[in-house]
C-alpha cells in the first residue's frame, strides 16, 4: 500500500486511553494469562496458541467513544492537523498535549 493509499485508508475510529503495557519476554502463559484476566474475547487454547506464536504483549485499552460511522478520521487529516508524525505508523501514538488534539478533533468532527 502507498503512502497515498494509507493517508485515506487508514482511520482513527475512536479514542481511548492505554493504562498499561506488560512485555516481558520470560513471563510464563499462566503468569502472563493472569495479567490478561478476563479482559479477553478468546478462549483460553486461542490466547496459549497466540502465546505461543510470540503474541505475548499486553496493551490494557480503556475505550472512551468512538466517532461513528462515517466521521472516522483518516491519516492525512492527522497530518495536515499535526496531530500525527511524518512516517510514523503505529496503533497508538502518545499524545502529549491531549487536551489541544481532543478539541481539534472534536471541532473538525462534531
Amino acid at each position: 500500500m502507498s503512502k497515498e493509499q494509507k493517508f485515506f485508508k487508514s482511520a482513527v475510529t475512536g479514542i481511548g486511553i492505554v493504562s498499561e503495557v506488560i512485555y516481558d519476554k520470560n513471563l510464563s502463559f499462566k503468569n502472563w494469562k493472569k495479567h490478561v484476566g478476563n479482559t479477553s474475547v478468546f478462549t483460553d487454547e486461542e490466547l496459549e496458541l497466540q502465546f505461543k506464536m510470540g503474541r505475548n504483549k499486553i496493551i490494557k485499552f480503556f475505550h472512551i467513544f468512538a466517532f461513528g460511522e462515517g466521521k472516522n478520521i483518516n491519516l492525512k487529516a492527522l497530518y495536515d492537523l499535526n496531530i500525527w508524525p511524518d512516517n510514523f505508523y503505529l496503533p497508538a501514538y502518545p499524545i502529549n498535549d491531549k487536551e489541544l488534539v481532543l478539541n481539534l478533533i472534536l471541532e473538525r468532527w462534531k
